[in-house]
């Protein structure tokens, strides 16, 4: 049996009542030319919604279950797994883990039942509801990081798929064309500056990292932070991927749409807290900035709660047009209403 060690790469696929999907994600996976092995790791977290069916049948149709020089299949009171090879693209592995309960709502740890795969030279991500669309993806990001020892992290361009319409409503591009990324840059954008599924990052880098830095609720933006603290980041002008939006029970509609204020002061305690921790970290190097994107985020959660004196307080201090991506940061996100009209009427 091949383990994680065998491959340059691994995917982290996370999934959860996406069975609408998934099979866009899967289909990103198995799209991939390269020349070398790659493992997509899929994680379904008991999805109720007859996405652990949808999975299955896809490794059915497209996978060598038979074949026990490439399939183990193993089942635990826990979990039902299956690691194999794709049935015509042989450097195509997928590794499937199948929880029976739900492991998020108690915190409990996956990474114990799939610990012997976890060490590829290269990680990637992208989440059930989004989706690569270029074949030469990982090749093109592998072949970057390779050849460019002092570079830690790459990323690409993805379109946003609005779930509402149905249609393509716009890309991330934050750049006109390859670029170094800016630290600044990836401070003050936050998590959002990268999409998610574009990102390949050294994971022998990634393990260096004091724990502490990736215990609260997020871990895109601590990736994206530790990864420009500890080499270069390139953009690659290319888009390779979507993101949708709007996608009912995702984490982001939710957290947008919940009006709970403890629940919500308990998300910036721990939001804030990443902020403070990268900020000791870097022993204040950028502590300037650090403070700005502490103010944007806290902008953002006053204007959410209709809070319009406190928004319009930390809007002062925010400072922040002097970007080229800065009016992208303000637009309106998820139903929270115009922020260009706060602006008009509160910000003058």
């Amino acid at each position: 049996m091949m383990t994680s060690n065998k491959f340059m790469v691994r995917t982290i696929c996370s999934t959860f009542n996406q069975a609408s999907l998934i099979v866009d994600a899967m289909n990103g996976f198995t799209m991939q030319r390269t020349s070398f092995p790659f493992l997509s790791v899929i994680m379904d977290d008991a999805s109720f919604d007859g996405e652990p069916k949808v999975i299955e049948h896809y490794l059915e149709e497209n996978f060598e279950l038979t074949n026990n020089n490439f399939t183990t299949i193993k089942e635990t009171d826990d979990y039902r797994l299956y690691f194999t090879r794709h049935k015509t693209n042989h450097n195509c592995f997928f590794l499937v883990l199948l929880l029976k309960y739900n492991h998020q709502s108690i915190k409990k740890s996956k990474g114990s039942y799939i610990e012997e795969w976890l060490n590829s030279k290269y990680v990637a991500y992208c989440e059930g509801d989004d989706y690569w669309t270029d074949p030469a993806k990982l090749q093109m990001q592998v072949d970057f990081l390779e050849q460019h020892p002092d570079y830690t992290m790459c990323w690409h361009d993805a379109k946003k798929l609005d779930m509402n319409s149905g249609n393509i409503c716009g890309n991330h591009r934050r750049y006109t064309k390859d670029t170094t990324c800016p630290t600044e840059d990836i401070i003050l954008q936050g998590g959002g500056f990268c999409p998610t599924a574009s990102i390949v990052y050294r994971d022998d880098i990634r393990k260096q990292a004091p724990p502490y830095l990736f215990q609260q609720h997020i871990v895109d933006y601590p990736l994206q932070l530790y990864m420009a603290f500890k080499g270069k980041v390139r953009y690659i002008d290319r888009s390779m991927s979507v993101y949708r939006i709007n996608v009912k029970g995702s984490w982001t509609l939710t957290i947008a749409n919940n009006r709970d204020i403890e629940e919500r002061r308990k998300l910036w305690s721990s939001t804030i807290k990443i902020f403070d921790d990268f900020n000791k970290y870097s022993n204040y190097k950028y502590d300037k900035l650090f403070k700005q994107r502490k103010y944007i985020y806290l902008f953002y959660e006053a204007f959410a709660l209709g809070d319009y004196s406190l928004a319009r307080k930390y809007w002062y201090k925010c400072n922040i047009f002097s970007r080229p991506w800065s009016l992208g940061l303000i637009l309106p996100i998820h139903g929270m209403g115009s922020v260009a009209d706060f602006i008009k009427k509160h910000a003058i």
